[in-house]
């Protein structure tokens, strides 16, 4: 099952984020090899553009030994987050971080809402 985290970014800045993949006894996981995507959209309906899309060759840095993910999303995306849900009068949403096996299985290792605060700047 995914864990939940609710993060709240600022449009215009960078956000970034870690994020370590551990069993139950809290080792880390080989992630060695997986494919990763996240993808953010102001509702769950798969017919809607995701407003974010990154992944490991643009946005997320894997260390595979250590079962580290360090995510960052750059101040132009953050910013062309919020001008794709402005446009609703709507600055939240929802995000999944998918991570893919080497065998192809997926997993959403988080998930959660995403709020973004239009900013001044």
């Amino acid at each position: 099952m995914a864990a939940t985290k609710n993060f709240t970014i600022s449009a215009g800045a960078t956000f970034e984020f870690t994020l370590l993949y551990k069993d139950s006894a809290g080792v880390a996981i080989d992630i060695t090899g997986w494919l990763f995507q996240m993808k953010a959209k102001r509702t769950f309906s798969q017919n809607e553009t995701p407003a974010l899309s990154i992944d490991e060759t643009d946005g997320i840095l894997v260390t595979g030994a250590e079962g580290r993910l360090d995510v960052t999303i750059s101040a132009a995306r953050t910013d062309a987050i919020r001008d794709a849900w402005i446009a609703t009068s709507k600055i939240d949403g929802y995000y999944e971080l998918l991570g893919i096996d080497p065998g192809g299985k997926a997993k959403i290792l988080l998930s959660g809402k995403l709020t973004v605060i239009p900013g001044v700047i």
